[in-house]
């Protein structure tokens, strides 16, 4: 259990827990978009040179398209070609006089590979989530408390779609009854009507 304050007000207190079942979704999750990654960047190598695809800052922004979200788990190279080619200024059919002018031709050719010590980073905290209270518990305690979280939350909802959201004290007639002051503590503590 870490301990830290925030601005000398409110002391907050950090549980890091381990989950195997969000340890296993997590190597999932990471698997199936460093698969897709790897999928979309062999179409665009496939694509380049051609069209919208023959500049340098268009393919490293295709590239950053394609790697959404793992682009830090590939290494990446953007290799550039360049020939010189020569082209005769002017029409008509080359002779002893003709004129030629030098143009440079670039030509880009993408190579990627796994980057495993950064995938062997994030593996290293598959499964680990933090539980940041307040409240001056034991790590044990704050688990239970975040796993019996959303039934909590079920009842607060229950108990309000109950009354639909009118005041507890109003009645057609006016008059308060004794079963709405019971109601309107029952509600403030989430409980569900009737309990």
């Amino acid at each position: 259990m870490v301990q830290f304050s925030l601005a000398r007000l409110v002391r907050l207190r950090l549980a890091l827990k381990h989950s195997s079942a969000k340890e296993k979704q997590d190597k999932s999750r990471r698997d199936n978009r460093i698969a897709k990654a790897d999928l979309q960047l062999t179409e665009l190598s496939s694509r380049l040179n051609q069209y919208n695809l023959k500049t340098k800052e268009q393919i490293e922004k295709a590239i950053k398209k394609a790697t959404k979200g793992t682009f830090d788990l590939f290494q990446i190279q953007l290799i550039e070609d360049k020939q010189i080619v020569q082209r005769q200024i002017g029409p008509g059919k080359p002779g002893p006089n003709t004129q030629y002018k030098e143009e440079e031709n670039i030509s880009y050719c993408l190579e990627w590979e796994l980057d495993h010590k950064a995938i062997n980073n994030l593996a290293a905290r598959d499964g680990i989530f933090p539980l940041i209270t307040n409240a001056e518990m034991e790590a044990a305690e704050v688990l239970k408390a975040y796993k019996n979280q959303p039934y909590l939350e079920k009842r607060c909802t229950r108990s309000q779609v109950h009354f639909k959201g009118r005041s507890r004290f109003s009645q057609k007639d006016g008059a308060n009854r004794g079963d709405d002051l019971s109601l309107f503590h029952r509600t403030n503590d989430c409980q569900p009507y009737g309990t």
